[in-house]
């Protein structure tokens, strides 16, 4: 077979296959680069849901520090103007306290940004939550790790072990949630037992942050959330007649 590269029709000649090949690899390295961003993002997302439920270290070693440097700040200001008669001492005191002051800010600053990030152990406890409860929660974490909206609504689906409670019942239970929690598919009889659905209020993702114009949203208000909905209306619902599964997704 003819390697001539004019010829119009046939298999790829040996330099064409060559550019083929590192097209393919580069295609391959920027899938794998796509993948790592959002496997990052996806984890961001996580413990920014899960840090106001397990605690954020961070944010509050911040906070810490932003106190002690204020009593610092506080303390030695008074024991200059109390204690210290030396008037040169007390000027001399002025470029700390700027310092103290500007310190102060960067930390106020820091702390009003950061997002409430959860710790690696604090995943590893909201994920043994989840496994510890009488009822499997499914796609939990998938529902936690989607990209942040400026607001948005769980969207739940239950099955029962056996009979499901009536409609009215579950509507009136669903509302001690939130009022504007609505049932989408009142409980039926299946094979594996009743099947019920319903959507909560909407959740907001809003954060009053904007930077470059653009709004900063995150998931810190869905982990809470989630754990106020398992202890208002799942429990209670499974101690009525045992629950075999619910599932999570999100609702817009």
């Amino acid at each position: 077979m003819s390697n001539d590269p004019n010829r119009p029709y046939g298999g790829p000649n040996n330099e064409l296959a060559r550019l083929a090949q590192e097209g393919q690899a580069r295609l391959q390295a920027d899938h794998r680069g796509q993948d790592l961003i959002a496997q990052a993002a996806a984890d961001r997302n996580v413990r920014e849901a899960i840090g106001p439920v397990r605690g954020a270290p961070m944010r509050r070693a911040v906070l810490v520090l932003l106190v002690v440097s204020v009593v610092a700040l506080v303390a030695g200001t008074i024991v200059l103007n109390v204690v210290v008669d030396d008037v040169f001492k007390r000027m001399s005191f002025i470029p700390v306290a700027v310092v103290g002051l500007l310190a102060s800010g960067g930390l106020l600053f820091l702390y009003l940004f950061m997002a409430p990030a959860a710790s690696r152990a604090g995943i590893e406890a909201e994920r043994a939550w989840a496994a510890s409860l009488p009822f499997a929660l499914e796609r939990y974490f998938d529902v936690i790790a989607a990209k942040p909206e400026a607001e948005c609504r769980l969207g739940v689906e239950l099955w029962w072990t056996g009979q499901g409670v009536d409609a009215r019942t579950l509507e009136g239970v669903v509302a001690l949630f939130g009022t504007q929690t609505t049932v989408t598919s009142a409980p039926r009889m299946e094979a594996q037992g009743a099947h019920a659905s319903f959507t909560t209020g909407p959740i907001s993702g809003s954060t009053g942050i904007r930077i470059n114009r653009v709004y900063v949203h995150r998931n810190h208000h869905l982990g809470e959330a989630v754990h106020r909905l398992v202890e208002v209306v799942l429990m209670p619902l499974h101690r009525n007649g045992a629950l075999a599964r619910v599932r999570l997704s999100r609702a817009y």
